[in-house]
């Protein structure tokens, strides 16, 4: 029923569409149509827009501040001079409160893979005149190259058989280690959440791990071998065991002594 519905009111848009008046008409009042709101996320305002036509946002945005309270406890903790990688950052649920919060990094690099979150990181950072981070739309990983990956269309039933299209893209991907020499920038404390290669973006920053200016790291590890894989890299490189303050979710917080 979902899927038929949704086809129906794409023929009826595309034929409106197509209409000389009516049609620009349309398009004029739909790129006007862009909710943005203020959250309060610990005393802490943040605009952020949210796209009509990406639910898992506006998910993620009603439980900014309590899906994952161990992660701000984390950012919390930061110096004012210190430098932030967001590996994972989407539209920006830890750089945008890292960065407006009272005392945050002095600096912050965001990065994601994908178009759609890269391009509402984007956004968001205008709307709240944010000038400090910088927004690196590429893929993080073991070593230099090029990544094919999926991307999530957000639009219900867009293409034939599916409920969310995917195409296909081909990005660079850079190692950690890569970007601290061509920055110069040495990261305070790093943030990985990518769902899946977060093994191979440690493998990435064994130069990194060892600065003494690294601080911690928090990584949402998926899977026994990643875990054991990242556990013992991050031990060679001086960190001790994990904690896991929050047993409900994945994050692992290293920390130097």
């Amino acid at each position: 029923m979902d899927q038929a519905v949704s086809r129906a009111m794409h023929a009826a848009v595309a034929l409106l569409s197509g209409l000389p008046l009516l049609g620009l008409g349309m398009h004029k009042l739909f790129s006007r149509l862009l909710p943005v709101r203020r959250f309060q996320v610990r005393g802490v305002a943040i605009r952020c827009a949210i796209p009509l036509h990406q639910t898992g946002t506006f998910n993620e945005l009603r439980d900014w501040s309590r899906r994952e309270p161990e992660v701000l406890d984390w950012i919390d903790g930061f110096a004012p001079d210190s430098v932030f990688f967001d590996i994972g950052a989407n539209f920006g649920t830890e750089t945008l409160y890292a960065a407006l919060k009272p005392g945050g990094p002095k600096k912050i690099c965001a990065f994601d893979a994908e178009f759609i979150g890269g391009y509402n990181l984007a956004l968001n950072l205008r709307l709240n005149h944010v000038t400090h981070v910088e927004n690196y739309a590429c893929a993080v990983g073991a070593e230099d190259g090029f990544l094919t990956l999926a991307e999530n269309i957000n639009y219900l039933w867009a293409v034939a058989g599916e409920k969310y299209g995917k195409s296909r893209k081909t990005i660079p991907v850079f190692s950690i280690d890569s970007i601290v020499r061509r920055s110069g920038l040495v990261p305070s404390h790093v943030k990985i959440d990518v769902d899946g290669p977060e093994a191979e973006i440690v493998a990435g920053m064994a130069e990194t791990l060892r600065h003494p200016a690294m601080k911690s790291l928090m990584v949402e590890i998926n899977g026994d071998a990643a875990r054991d894989s990242i556990i013992r890299a991050l031990a060679e490189a001086g960190f001790p065991p994990p904690l896991r303050p929050n047993p409900g979710t994945d994050n692992y917080f290293f920390v130097r002594r």
